[in-house]
């Protein structure tokens, strides 16, 4: 197992000084620059030698990006060009980006429930070209953390798996 630690302040300053501390014990560090009204992405990448996972969050999914569709996936393409370890793109809102030496993570969000055709969405982020696939979704049941560690254990890929809420913990 493996930890990533994310970043969610609002300001520079704050970031900055949440990667410090979060380098002293994650394997990643998640950015979450749609937290963030001006974020520096250079400095913020180069600000820590451990692994950064560039995320721009929709709001339909969950983020605080306030922007266009236009101007937040501009800003993944930027941490693609800054070098960035990881970008976490949505399934819903996928576009090919070309990746360089960034691996793309694709992932899929649902805050409600862990839907019955877990293995169809597996499937669909498969055929995105994922290097890594990421499932996060919140367990209602104890059936529901089961169902997705399952999925976890059997996956072909590199995966994440989350399970939300309080069983889900």
């Amino acid at each position: 197992m493996r930890i990533a630690i994310p970043i969610t302040a609002s300001s520079m300053k704050k970031a900055l000084k949440d990667i410090k501390e979060a380098s002293k014990s994650a394997d990643f560090i998640e950015l979450r620059i749609d937290y963030l009204k001006r974020p520096d992405l250079k400095r913020l990448l180069s600000s820590s030698s451990v692994p950064m996972i560039v995320t721009n969050r929709a709001q339909d999914e969950g983020g605080h990006f306030k922007g266009t569709e236009e101007k937040r996936l501009s800003s993944l393409k930027k941490a693609i060009d800054l070098g960035a370890a990881y970008i976490d793109i949505e399934l819903s809102h996928y576009i090919k980006l070309e990746k360089k030496r960034t691996k793309i993570i694709v992932s899929y969000h649902n805050f409600y429930e862990t839907p019955i055709n877990l293995k169809e969405i597996y499937q669909k982020i498969l055929a995105k070209k994922a290097d890594i696939v990421k499932i996060a979704c919140k367990a209602n049941n104890k059936k529901d953390v089961k169902r997705v560690i399952k999925l976890l254990e059997s996956s072909r890929k590199d995966m994440i798996g989350i399970c939300m809420g309080e069983i889900g913990k």
